[in-house]
């Protein structure tokens, strides 16, 4: 449930600026996802935010699988963290990716990772990165190093500028692996570094059972 999405806008009434010539881009669908997730765990939490957020009419008029920018994104993010702090921030990040998992736009990737390298969080780590192209656009790469069968870690190099000022972003990919471990019915732990984030750096250490 999105409570703010509207259906039907014809492609030649959608604002230029969900073109898909535009920079630093999210997946609509993940936006109105977060919003989802809130709505559903606080309906209270959700009304709130949307009375924070001025560009949320910009949802309304976007395909299932459009891009939006990246500011409209992280307007929302931003607000939610003012909202509720930071623990709960990344809760709501782990519910988010839980849930998009399961969405259809998403699920081919992971359930073919898990086919292929089997049922563990390594093989959610390692699908990390081609979900993450699926979601953002020109926001930077995720990469993974030192794969073992108990850790890995992870580094988003060539953040966008507007990511570099605020640890909004990064601390809602920590709660994406967080999410990653979860699914598979693990437990586990993600530290998160962003003492070079404003070199567009932040590096992530999974731990896991």
């Amino acid at each position: 449930m999105l409570v703010v999405g509207v259906r039907g806008a014809s492609r030649r009434h959608r604002p230029a600026i969900l073109s898909s010539n535009m920079p630093a881009s999210v997946r609509v669908a993940w936006t109105r996802l977060v919003l989802s997730t809130v709505y559903a765990q606080e309906p209270s939490v959700h009304a709130r935010l949307l009375e924070r957020v001025a560009s949320r009419h910009l949802l309304e008029a976007a395909g299932r699988i459009a891009w939006i920018p990246l500011g409209v994104h992280m307007e929302i993010c931003e607000a939610l963290r003012a909202e509720v702090g930071d623990p709960f921030y990344r809760h709501y990040f782990c519910a988010t990716s839980l849930a998009g998992a399961r969405l259809a736009l998403f699920r081919p990737l992971v359930d073919g990772f898990l086919q292929l390298f089997g049922t563990t969080p390594l093989s959610t780590i390692k699908a990390a990165p081609r979900v993450w192209n699926a979601i953002f656009r020109d926001v930077g790469s995720l990469r993974l190093k030192a794969l073992l069968p108990k850790s890995a870690e992870a580094t988003i190099v060539g953040l966008d500028p507007s990511l570099r000022t605020s640890e909004t972003f990064s601390i809602g990919v920590q709660g994406a692996f967080e999410a990653g471990i979860a699914f598979v019915g693990s437990r586990g732990f993600v530290g998160i570094d962003t003492s070079a984030l404003q070199e567009g750096r932040t590096r992530f250490h999974v731990r896991w059972l």
